[in-house]
């Protein structure tokens, strides 16, 4: 049961995000679209799809739920990163930031090969992100 409401929460999560992102400009007007009841379903609709998608690939590639896994909680490791290394940039006190830095860049090297796949996502992200900066003539400063 408790799988069943992780997997609603980072669903509906996940598709108010997009939502949010393209209200904000971030990405295309297309997921801002919202039914009656408030939903943006077009969001939602992208991130079922997504997430079947995952699962085909994993059964058509073959792959463990343990590569399935490592992926995930790469991505999570490379979040704290960045995180940690925002606060030794933001806090006054550098301590606490520094060993969650130290212990992210130490966890980070049981993942294996895995760790091509966040920085294929944060590259995807950043041209993306380039792309729409251009296009939109967004002030980088604002962000």
């Amino acid at each position: 049961m408790t799988c069943f409401g992780s997997v609603n929460v980072y669903v509906s999560s996940s598709s108010r995000l997009l939502y949010a992102l393209s209200r904000a400009g971030y990405l295309p007007d297309y997921f801002s679209a919202l039914n009656a009841r408030h939903v943006p379903y077009r969001a939602l609709i992208a991130i079922i799809t997504a997430m079947t998608l995952v699962v085909a690939g994993m059964w058509v590639f073959h792959f463990s739920v343990e590569t399935l896994l490592l992926l995930s909680n790469s991505i999570f490791i490379i979040i704290y990163l960045i995180g940690s290394l925002a606060g030794l940039v933001l806090l006054p006190k550098k301590i606490f930031p520094a060993i969650s830095l130290l212990v992210c860049l130490f966890t980070f090297f049981f993942v294996g090969k895995c760790f091509v796949y966040p920085l294929g996502v944060i590259c995807f992200a950043l041209i993306y992100l380039n792309l729409n900066l251009r296009k939109n003539k967004i002030n980088v400063k604002s962000l």
